[in-house]
């Protein structure tokens, strides 16, 4: 989704790009024992990009709020707030998009991209006990595990709980749909 990401010209390019690096890191999470040591700093790099991503994600998702908020021409006398507001959302959309362009074209980005191809080009690695286990003997344990994890957040949810309590189980719900999908090939 990175060509359609650059050119800007569809918002579904970017969120598809972005929950793309969100999977992946999941994906390194879940099986970061099969991995290499390098993954774990490539996760990082994902997060990185992921920001540069949200960033213009979430201000899209803000002007498209606000924009359905406007009446339409046949109802004339939108507030001017709203419509100022639009516009400060655009002009911060568009230096976020800037800032974007900028970390997709920097070095950085590029040794991300070449050491995420790498590792998956040579694979798990073949010393280690994980990358030896069969996904069938592992699959229940890491979905168990995310379970349990997901389950326990959940539980400590009342009616005094935050958004950030609200938003940690809603992180460990995807965290084990995104394992679920993982492992669903291998279950059919």
């Amino acid at each position: 989704k990175e060509g359609g990401t650059r050119l800007g010209e569809d918002p579904e390019e970017l969120h598809d790009m972005r929950v793309a690096t969100r999977r992946l890191r999941a994906a390194m999470g879940l099986f970061a024992d099969a991995l290499p040591a390098r993954a774990a700093s490539l996760r990082n790099e994902l997060k990185w990009i992921g920001r540069s991503l949200g960033g213009v994600r979430d201000l899209d998702v803000q002007i498209d709020l606000i924009r359905r908020w406007i009446p339409g021409e046949e109802e004339k006398g939108a507030p001017d707030s709203l419509a100022d507001l639009q516009t400060l959302l655009a002009h911060r959309r568009d230096e976020a998009r800037a800032q974007l362009l900028a970390a997709l074209d920097s070095r950085r980005y590029e040794r991300m991209v070449g050491s995420m191809i790498g590792m998956l080009e040579r694979g798990p690695l073949r010393r280690s006990g994980p990358g030896k286990t069969p996904v069938l003997a592992a699959a229940p344990d890491l979905i168990l595990r995310l379970s349990r994890r997901f389950r326990k957040a959940g539980n400590k949810i009342d009616k005094q709980s935050d958004a950030g309590d609200y938003h940690r189980v809603r992180i460990r719900g995807k965290r084990l749909r995104y394992a679920l999908e993982f492992l669903s090939p291998v279950y059919g």
